[in-house]
């Protein structure tokens, strides 16, 4: 991932865990994947606040540079909690065993 990705508005469509779209901005980036810090937290029904999540692409024929492009491309998100995010590693989900996730299309805010 290039430099001019962080900073670039993510609009997360509406799916099972939230109740219309959001954006998110890109805060850090790995190999295949993308850091997005939300807006607002969002809980979990476990009471569980999330304030990042981390995105890769879900298809093998698709990328996250996709969405440079304007094409939306579906993600697995996974919801990182206030007390698992680490700034120096954003895009760390090493600790998830399961819990906030989920499949949907992202695409850039243009």
């Amino acid at each position: 991932m290039k430099s001019n990705w962080f900073n670039r508005r993510m609009q997360i469509a509406d799916n099972e865990l939230l109740q219309g779209s959001i954006e998110g901005t890109i805060i850090g980036a790995a190999e295949s994947t993308v850091s997005l810090k939300l807006p607002a937290p969002l809980r979990l029904p476990n009471g569980t606040e999330c304030g990042h999540m981390v995105a890769s692409a879900r298809h093998e024929n698709t990328s996250l540079d996709d969405l440079l492009s304007g094409k939306p491309v579906l993600c697995a998100l996974t919801l990182v909690p206030r007390d698992k995010f680490d700034p120096l590693n954003p895009c760390d989900v090493s600790w998830w065993r399961g819990g906030g996730a989920v499949i949907v299309d992202i695409r850039a805010v243009q």
